[in-house]
This record gives C-alpha cells, sequence and structure tokens, in this order.
C-alpha cells in the first residue's frame, strides 16, 4: 500500500478536550473550596474555643497558642499541599485523562489511546489513515459518555457548612459581646504578649506579686472596675494549702481578712467569670541594725570635726544651738522614708536624714518602707536632747587654806581645769584684804597660765606663786584660778577661794614662836590629863578582883577605857599640827636647827605614845571590862620570857587572883626624847604608868619652848 505523504496528525477532537477541560475546572473548584472551607473551619475554631474557654476560665497563654497554630495548619499546611495535589497535579489534560483512568479504567483508557495518536508522531507516521480512524471512532464512542462518576469524592458542602456555621457564631459574638469578641481575638491572635483576659466582672488592676509580713494578720482589697458589667455579690480566695476564703461586696470593694503566713502561697480568686492568681509571700518587716548621729557643734566651739554618736539607744545629748544629722542602716533595701524633725531620703539600706537644728529638747520618729512595700514593726523613737553649754570647773591641787607663804619664796601647785567643750584660758588672781603694815598697799592681779584647744576638756596648768616676783607686798590674799569658756559672754569660772599670808622672815618667825607656844600649852594640856587619867588606873590596880566584877566597875572600866582613846586622839591631832609647825619653820632660815631637832625627836616620841602606847592601854580596858570572871584581860610582856623586866610585887598578886578580870597588860618602857635613840630590843620593860612619866619628862617646865629663833 502506498502512503500519503500529505496526511497531517490531527489534533485532540475538540469535544475531547471540552470535556476534559470542564472536567478539569470543575475537580480544581471542588477540591480547593473543600481546602478553604476545611482552613477557615480550623480557624475560625479555634478563635471560637479560646473565646469559650475565656468566659470560663482564665486560659493559658500556652493553651492559646496551640489553638491558635491547630487553626494555622488549615491554612497553612493543608490547603497548600490541597491546591498543590488538586491544582498544580492537574494542571495538563494528560494528568486529568490518568485521573479519569484511575477511577474508570476503559474511559480512561479510550481518553488516553486518543490522546496518544494525537501526540506521538512516530505511531502517526507508521499509519496515518488508521491513526485518524482511530481518532474518530475515539471520539464517536466518548461522546455520549459522562465523566462525573470520576471526579474523587468532595466535602466541600460540609467544609462550607460548618466554616459558615463558626463565621455565623463568631460575628454573632462580636454584635453581642464586642469587647468580649475582640479581647478574646486579641489574645487568640497574640497568644504570648500577656492581654488581659476580658471578663464581665472586672477588678480594677492589682498587684500580683503580695508581700506581707511573716506570721502577722493581714488584709487583701479588691477593688471593681467602675466600667464592669457584672457585680457577683460573692468573691472567693483559695489558697494552695487548702484555706477557703469567702466575702461579699461592700462599697464597690471585696475585702479578704486572712490569718498571718510562714510560707509563700497562691491565692486563686473568683468572682462572677472572673478568675485570677495573687502569689502571696511572707516576709520579715525591715529592723533597724544600727543608727549613727552626726552633730555639727555651734560654731562659737570652733571645733572642725562633728562628733559621730551610736544612737541605737534612742537618744541624743547635744549642746544647745547644735546641728545633728542620721543615717539608719536596716536589714533591707528602701523605697521610702520620712522624719518628723525634717527631710529624709533612701539610699539602699540606709535612712539619710538632712541636718535639724535643735535649740531645744524634742521627740522625733522615724519611719520607713522597703521595696517590698513593708513598713517597720515600729516606728524608731529618737529624743533630741539639748543641753546647756556647761560652765567649767577650776579647783586647785597643792595650796592649803590659811597657808602662810614668804615673801621671797616660791609656792608651786596644780591648777585642773573641766569643760565640756574645751576650755580657752586658765589663770590665776589675787586680791588683797584686811590690814598692811607701813607704806603696803592692798594687791591686785591676775596672770595668764595658759591656753586650751577648742576640743581640750581637761586641762592640766602647774603654777607657781612668788609674792616678791608679782610686786606683792606682805599682807593676807585672796587667790582663785580661773578659767574661760568659749561660750560668747559667759563670766568666768573661779576655783574656791584660797587664804595666803604673804609674811616677811621677820614676821613668819614671829608667828611660828606664837603658834609653837600655843602648840606647848596644849601639849601640857594632854600630860597633865593623861597623869589624871594614871591616877584613876592606879585605884583600878589597888582594887580587888572581887570588886572588879562588879557591874559599876565594868562601867567604871569601859568609861576609862573611851577617855584613854579620846587623849590618844587628842595626842594624834596634836603631833599633826606640831608637824606642820616644823614644816613651816624649815622654810624661814632664821628658825634655829638645833631647837628643830629637839623638836622633832619630841614629835617621834609623841607619835609613838599615841599611835601604840596609849592606844594599848584603851584596848587593854576595853578587854578587862568586856572579860569574863577568872580571867585575865591582856598580855603581860614584863615577865622574863617576854624579854623584859618582872613588873612590881603588888600587880603579880593580882595578876594571880583567879576569880576576877585584871588589867595586867604591861608596856615594854618607852624612854624620854634623850634615850629615843636606842633600839627597840634595847628598851626596858615597865609599868603603864609610863606613858605618864614619858609625858611629865617631854613636857616638863624645865624644858619649855625657850628661845625659838637663832
Amino acid at each position: 500500500m502506498t502512503q500519503r505523504q500529505d496526511l497531517v496528525q490531527p489534533p485532540l477532537p475538540a469535544t475531547l478536550r471540552a470535556k476534559l477541560t470542564a472536567y478539569r475546572q470543575r475537580l480544581w473548584s471542588t477540591k480547593t473550596m473543600e481546602a478553604v472551607f476545611g482552613a477557615a473551619f480550623g480557624l475560625v475554631l479555634s478563635y471560637l474555643l479560646v473565646f469559650g474557654l475565656d468566659r470560663l476560665m482564665e486560659t493559658p497563654g500556652w493553651a492559646r497558642a496551640l489553638l491558635l497554630g491547630a487553626g494555622l495548619v488549615g491554612g497553612l499546611v493543608i490547603l497548600p499541599m490541597q491546591i498543590s495535589r488538586w491544582v498544580a497535579g492537574n494542571s495538563t489534560l494528560l494528568a486529568v485523562a490518568r485521573r479519569i483512568a484511575r477511577e474508570d479504567i476503559a474511559t480512561g483508557d479510550q481518553i488516553l489511546g486518543v490522546m496518544e495518536l494525537t501526540t506521538n508522531k512516530q505511531e502517526f507516521k507508521r499509519s496515518p489513515e488508521l491513526s485518524i480512524a482511530a481518532i474518530e471512532q475515539g471520539e464517536q464512542a466518548l461522546r455520549g459518555h459522562d465523566l462525573s462518576h470520576t471526579l474523587p469524592g468532595s466535602r466541600h458542602l460540609a467544609w462550607g457548612a460548618a466554616a459558615g456555621l463558626c463565621v455565623a457564631t463568631a460575628a454573632a459574638a462580636l454584635v453581642a459581646v464586642p469587647e468580649a469578641a475582640q479581647n478574646a481575638f486579641a489574645r487568640w491572635a497574640k497568644p504570648l504578649a500577656g492581654v488581659e483576659r476580658f471578663t464581665f466582672a472586672r477588678l480594677v488592676p492589682f498587684e500580683r506579686n503580695l508581700v506581707v509580713a511573716r506570721h502577722e494578720d493581714f488584709g487583701m482589697s479588691f477593688d471593681l472596675d467602675p466600667g464592669t458589667e457584672s457585680s457577683p455579690a460573692l468573691a472567693e480566695l483559695t489558697l494552695a494549702d487548702g484555706q477557703h476564703f469567702e466575702t461579699s461586696l461592700e462599697g464597690g470593694t471585696y475585702h479578704f481578712d486572712l490569718p498571718g503566713l510562714g510560707q509563700q502561697q497562691v491565692g486563686q480568686l473568683r468572682l462572677g467569670d472572673y478568675r485570677g492568681a495573687v502569689e502571696i509571700t511572707p516576709m520579715d518587716r525591715p529592723e533597724v541594725t544600727a543608727v549613727a548621729a552626726t552633730i555639727d557643734l555651734p560654731e562659737y566651739l570652733e571645733l572642725p570635726e562633728p562628733l559621730t554618736k551610736d544612737a541605737r539607744g534612742g537618744s541624743v545629748r547635744m549642746v544647745a544651738g547644735s546641728s545633728v544629722s542620721v543615717v539608719a542602716t536596716l536589714t533591707r533595701d528602701l523605697a521610702s522614708t520620712s522624719w518628723t524633725a525634717g527631710l529624709s531620703r533612701a539610699e539602699g539600706a540606709e535612712l539619710i536624714t538632712g541636718k535639724a537644728l535643735v535649740e531645744q529638747s524634742r521627740d522625733t520618729q522615724l519611719t520607713w518602707r522597703d521595696t517590698l512595700g513593708l513598713e517597720g514593726s515600729v516606728p524608731f523613737n529618737l529624743a533630741l536632747r539639748s543641753q546647756a553649754d556647761g560652765k567649767p570647773t577650776v579647783i586647785t591641787a597643792g595650796l592649803t587654806p590659811e597657808m602662810i607663804l614668804l615673801h621671797n619664796q616660791t609656792t608651786a601647785f596644780t591648777v585642773n581645769a573641766n569643760d565640756d567643750f574645751g576650755v580657752r584660758e586658765v589663770g590665776l588672781d589675787w586680791e588683797g584684804f584686811g590690814e598692811t603694815e607701813g607704806h603696803d598697799v592692798l594687791a591686785t592681779g591676775e596672770k595668764l597660765l595658759g591656753l586650751g584647744e577648742p576640743d581640750a576638756r581637761k586641762l592640766e596648768l602647774t603654777a607657781t606663786l612668788h609674792p616678791r616676783m608679782l610686786g606683792i607686798d606682805p599682807q593676807t590674799l585672796r587667790v582663785r584660778a580661773f578659767a574661760i569658756d568659749a561660750l560668747p559672754g559667759r563670766e568666768r569660772s573661779y576655783s574656791a577661794p584660797i587664804t595666803v599670808h604673804v609674811m616677811t622672815e621677820d614676821d613668819h618667825m614671829i608667828w611660828l614662836t606664837r603658834n609653837f607656844a600655843s602648840w606647848y600649852d596644849e601639849a601640857i594640856e594632854v600630860r597633865d590629863e593623861e597623869n589624871n587619867l594614871l591616877k584613876a588606873n592606879e585605884e583600878l590596880l589597888a582594887l580587888d578582883n572581887d570588886v572588879l566584877a562588879t557591874a559599876n566597875m565594868q562601867r567604871k572600866i569601859q568609861t576609862q577605857a573611851a577617855a584613854e582613846r579620846v587623849n590618844s586622839r587628842r595626842l594624834g591631832r596634836l603631833v599633826d599640827s606640831g608637824s606642820g609647825l616644823l614644816a613651816e619653820a624649815a622654810r624661814n632660815p632664821q628658825f634655829n636647827s638645833n631647837t628643830m631637832d629637839d623638836w622633832a625627836e619630841m614629835m617621834a616620841a609623841l607619835k609613838n605614845i599615841a599611835d601604840d602606847r596609849m592606844t594599848s592601854v584603851a584596848e587593854l580596858l576595853a578587854d578587862a571590862a568586856a572579860a569574863e570572871p577568872s580571867k585575865a584581860a591582856g598580855v603581860n610582856r614584863a615577865t622574863p620570857e617576854a624579854g623584859g623586866v618582872a613588873a612590881k610585887p603588888e600587880s603579880e598578886d593580882k595578876l594571880k587572883l583567879p576569880d576576877a578580870p585584871q588589867i595586867a597588860d604591861v608596856e615594854s618602857d618607852f624612854n624620854g626624847p634623850d634615850d629615843a635613840k636606842g633600839t627597840e630590843a634595847e628598851a626596858p620593860a615597865s609599868t603603864v604608868a609610863d606613858l605618864a612619866q614619858t609625858l611629865k619628862e617631854l613636857f616638863s617646865r624645865d624644858n619649855p619652848v625657850k628661845v625659838i629663833g637663832t
């Protein structure tokens, strides 16, 4: 058979092309709507779930994020996949034919065969006539076929209805409760943004983390928002440990009274559709650990540095006119402070006040609030005590009242001055009084002893007084030390005045002679009194023991002992005054040195008598008065065994009496001034009569005060 060379390969028949094109369009539209409606349903449904959950509870951010993600899966994952599968995957007529073949093999094969003949050039060249005939035959066979039965099942109507219902529900919510719908949309669209949930019962924003004082009852108040759409009558609070509290609405506020807590708790608050949580953290209150007061003293004191005092005791004393500031250290950083005396501020854990002028005493308070909102358990009471600048005190040491000072000699003494805030000057002044002889005039004058520093609170100065060098004639002076304070206008402070008798050597000699004579006369009186006591003692020695044992004699012995003590003390004072006269005599070169030696020996002997002999006799008599019958009072130190010489036979007889107390304490001998230079071991023993005998020798009329001068 000869092949015709002019035959051209025909295209796909128009009817078949139109049928396949219509099939493809229907496939695209149904599957696309199905994907779109499904994605819309999932997205709107996730929003509605957030809206619904928010009406019942505080939907957590993570839950809203999961719902949003699930809603976006349809639009971001399923929809592209569906479009890729049904639209992109069936974009050509050949792909559509193959899709039909998978559903209907016979019909699909016919379509694929026709499409093969219209596109395969090699096959057409082998037999053009047969190819054209086969194409026409296939077109005729497919012309009456409906391809709709090969379309995949589609749920676009169901998905469309579901999506429409969700959209309608969302629209209805937007119309009915626009604020709630918009709030739910914002919380759904931004699940992690912390958008507060809308509730019909709304509260004024409050602190979600509440810090309270540990183990102290406390209250919590929640105020309704003025724009709330619902005002529930009751509110409930449930703590993590199971404690449950209810309260009613009063004046737009729900107030809970809670017991003290020791550990952190989370409370769940519920009223109407409102759900909220508050974290309650118990903490110790901030307390004061240290308080320091800085005192700026008045300018007249000239102290360059302020004083710092520990004020933890709650009181600070300062001189009137000072300025004080306070630094209190607490256990926690502070947010606010106050001081009733002036300004204050917080710096970390320190409460720092401004300066306050203190003219008069007053009580102040420090209060504070820490960064957690806790106040101190009690305010810190700080008393500012104002005191006047005290006067200086000044005393002299080394000057004796009614002292004698030779005109050409110097006396040295000490002046001590004290002040609370420093002594400025210390000096000495004098003023003559009484009568003067000849052309002498009453002296007045002063001299500066030393200057102090502003912070020198105590001065100890050595002072001298030389009458002739100071131009003071012999006379009687009234001498005082003085101190000057820093307080402007304050008068001087003076020491107690000392009377100083300024004398020439001749006047001093006359004074010594007169006083030695007076002293001698008094010594004679002591001697005479001791003689009288001696006679009484001898009378007691002569009595029998039975007589001594009577009550009257015992009282007499006690009286005798008391008299011995009195005379002993009088003799002691006499010795002291005599020693003072000797010291005065030593200052005058006109005094006879030999006479002074004699008098010094006499004083030593008298001191021995006063301290030892007369005291021993007084104690002896007292022991005898208190002794039981048949017991001797005292110890016989005149026996040979005691190192002395045996006493008189009469005394020994008295010692042997067994039934009465005895006066038998015998003293070792005391010699006169001429024999006093021997040692104690060499002194012979004697009876108590030696006391009076010694005084007789010392104050013999043969040894009066004669020539004192040279």
